[in-house]
């Protein structure tokens, strides 16, 4: 039985973006970003190449993944790594 790859919502991608953004504005939004693990924890599995810090500022927090078995073409997808797919 083959395993299809697994991709991630582009919502998701996109809300990570601006959350990654707004960490970078000055040193006090810095600070309030940081601490706000709960939303981080949705989003540790957009970016592959960054999970592991996503996952420190997940901090406890249960985490949320939201996941397709079929990509759209017309959006940008991502894939999930062996290492995140471990995690799970």
């Amino acid at each position: 039985m083959a395993v299809r790859p697994v991709y991630f919502d582009h919502e998701v991608l996109a809300e990570t973006g601006r959350l990654v953004r707004i960490s970078h504005v000055c040193r006090k939004w810095r600070e309030v970003a940081l601490d706000l693990a709960n939303i981080w924890a949705e989003c540790v599995f957009a970016y592959p190449h960054a999970f592991q810090t996503l996952l420190g500022r997940a901090r406890e927090c249960a985490l949320s993944v939201a996941l397709e078995d079929r990509p759209n073409i017309l959006q940008r997808r991502k894939r999930l790594t062996k290492e995140q797919y471990d995690y799970v």
